[in-house]
Parts: C-alpha cells; sequence; structure tokens
C-alpha cells in the first residue's frame, strides 16, 4: 500500500503543479495588460494635471506682463535722437 501512495502522491504533486502552470498562463497575460493599462492612466492624470498648471502659470506670467508699463519709461535711459529727412522720387533722380 505504501508503494501505491507514494505514486499517487507524485502524480498528485504533477497534477497540482499542471493546473497550477495552466492558470498562470491564461491569469498572466490579463495582469500584464491591467498593469499597463493602470499605469498609462496614472501617466495620462498626471500628464494632464501638470499641463493645466503650466497653462495657469504661462497665463498669469502673460497677464502680468501686459500690466507693465516700465518697457516705455526711458527716464534715466540714454536715447539717441537721429534727424533724418525724407528724400523724394525726383530728387532722388537728379542726384545720380
Amino acid at each position: 500500500m505504501d508503494i501505491v501512495y507514494k505514486k499517487f502522491l507524485t502524480v498528485l504533486k504533477v497534477i497540482i503543479a499542471l493546473i497550477l502552470i495552466n492558470i498562470f498562463i491564461k491569469v498572466f497575460p490579463v495582469l500584464v495588460v491591467v498593469g499597463i493599462a493602470g499605469w498609462g492612466i496614472v501617466k495620462l492624470i498626471k500628464y494632464i494635471k501638470n499641463s493645466n498648471k503650466n497653462f495657469i502659470n504661462n497665463t498669469k506670467q502673460k497677464v502680468s506682463n501686459t500690466t507693465k508699463d516700465d518697457d516705455f519709461d526711458l527716464n534715466g535711459k540714454k536715447v539717441v535722437d537721429v534727424e533724418y529727412e525724407d528724400i523724394c522720387s525726383d530728387e532722388k533722380n537728379t542726384i545720380n
């Protein structure tokens, strides 16, 4: 009886191993797809949040830049004044 039990135990172990391998082969691809989809969703959410923050920050910078009037304040800066005369087309031909 002991020999039959040992053979049955070995066969039982092989059957359990085959069942576990079969389950692993069927479940593993599903787990990989779910993992990749979850990773992609997390990355997409982070990208959307980051782009919204950048949009808000850029909008604030544009608004603050448009309110500055210091760009045209020339007090205390060196300004070159150039005088020129307009030449009519008739005078231009007589010079040459």
